[in-house]
């Protein structure tokens, strides 16, 4: 419970220490209204007066009635001739097949000089065109998680290359042969496409829009999760714990009025957000989270072990890793962390001895660098001195760093 506790805040630093670097517009409709709180750029414009609702984090913008749209200033699309990250959460309700979200582009409708973020309900993709001609234009494509509510995007710019990430994780990466100058006189604006009409190629935005944050540089791939809000989803890892104790969950925010948790046993209340979870036996439980327009769930398994009943010899150490980056089996350390009261050293040393990683940390993980430098994929040793139920144990193996 402290350390999840501890990690909320730690994220709440981290996000206004770091995150705000180069944020150079805010729009959270916190206010029910369009004012960047960043206190750079002038107040978006929302035709007609758009409804105030429950938005990702506080408040959000609906749009519904295929005439609502929302006008950013012009100097917003001046910051998309240099380095950038522009970064929103969209949740949609009945969408059509081929729905405008965020684009600036001609009257004409064309290609020409244009930014355009879009939605197809029909392949279940977010796409993302930048260009100057229908000869010089770059596409990006992200698939969609059908199970979740909130779809967070983020797209950016550094340099000639362009990156759209989509809940997270990065979906794709484009090159252009030249940079792309998006023609001043095309306003950014939120579904006033020229493209919108039955008879046209999209239809407007149903949904809701909220936290759009604009920054003047790229966004880096490790400060990706300081935008992350994890809405509608349990915050905790699966954990272990030892019979008779408790964990605290920790969710994100969520526009769900009737939270439900199942099975109830070992839950303090089965009806709020954030319970505590005391399973006498391993148990996986489930958060239901109904809303409007949109049902979401998510798990947690909490695995319950016997103290009395540890075997202090079976510490469990993976064979192999890959820490190339894609977020599977990235990095290397315990895996069973309860059975250790403390930890005396846990070193990983290469072929000739030489120590790459070492830690008093039962939670420390080595990521596959030594000296700020990738390690060739080789076999290497490790090492963990630790206490258990009061007495002195040693383990030791080899591993594979894989590339």
């Amino acid at each position: 419970m402290i350390r999840s506790i501890i990690f909320f805040f730690l994220f709440l630093i981290c996000w206004q220490t770091n995150a705000q670097s180069g944020l150079v517009a805010d729009y959270s409709f916190d206010s029910c209204d369009a004012t960047d709180n960043a206190g750079i750029q002038d107040p978006a414009q929302p035709f007609p007066a758009l409804d105030c609702v429950c938005g990702v984090s506080g408040s959000g913008m609906e749009f519904g009635n295929g005439l609502d749209s929302l006008i950013f200033p012009a100097t917003i699309t001046d910051l998309f001739s240099e380095d950038f990250t522009l970064s929103f959460y969209v949740k949609f309700i009945n969408p059509s097949s081929r729905v405008d979200i965020i684009s600036a582009r001609s009257e004409s409708c064309q290609v020409d000089s244009s930014f355009i973020i879009r939605y197809s309900d029909v392949s279940k993709t977010f796409n993302v065109d930048i260009g100057e001609t229908f000869n010089n234009f770059i596409e990006l494509t992200a698939d969609i998680d059908e199970d979740v509510c909130w779809h967070h995007i983020i797209f950016s710019k550094k340099e000639r290359s362009y990156f759209l990430f989509y809940n997270g994780e990065l979906a794709e990466e484009v090159v252009a042969v030249k940079e792309f100058t998006i023609d001043p006189i095309n306003i950014l604006s939120v579904s006033n496409s020229a493209c919108l009409g039955p008879m046209l190629t999209e239809s407007p935005l149903t949904g809701v829009l909220d936290e759009i944050k604009i920054f003047d540089r790229f966004v880096e791939v490790n400060e990706i999760e300081l935008l992350q809000l994890f809405p509608d989803q349990i915050i905790n890892q699966d954990t272990t714990i030892f019979l008779g104790d408790a964990i605290q969950i920790v969710t994100g925010e969520s526009c769900s009025t009737s939270p439900s948790w199942s099975p109830v046993d070992g839950v303090s209340d089965p009806n709020i957000l954030d319970p505590i979870l005391s399973p006498t036996e391993t148990t996986i439980y489930t958060l239901n989270l109904p809303s409007q327009g949109c049902d979401n769930s998510d798990t947690i398994r909490v695995n319950v072990v016997d103290r009395d009943e540890l075997d202090c010899d079976n510490l469990l150490m993976a064979n192999a890793f890959t820490p190339n980056g894609d977020g599977l089996n990235d990095d290397y350390g315990i895996s069973n962390t309860f059975i250790i009261e403390e930890l005396e050293q846990f070193d990983i040393l290469d072929r000739w001895g030489e120590v790459v990683f070492t830690t008093t940390d039962v939670n420390g993980r080595w990521d596959g660098f030594y000296k700020g430098k990738d390690t060739n994929p080789s076999m290497f040793i490790y090492i963990v001195s630790y206490r258990c139920k009061g007495e002195r144990f040693t383990k030791s193996g080899s591993l594979s760093v894989l590339r």
